[in-house]
């Protein structure tokens, strides 16, 4: 039964690396677009 625990903490923390990458993309593009 613990593996299904460790699937989702998995699950959880790849969802949010990918919330943050998105975040931190959408981040560097607001700033390219303000600094032309």
């Amino acid at each position: 039964m613990w593996y299904l625990v460790w699937i989702l903490g998995v699950c959880v923390a790849c969802s949010f690396g990918i919330i943050n990458a998105v975040r931190l993309a959408h981040k560097e593009q607001s700033w390219l677009d303000t600094n032309e």
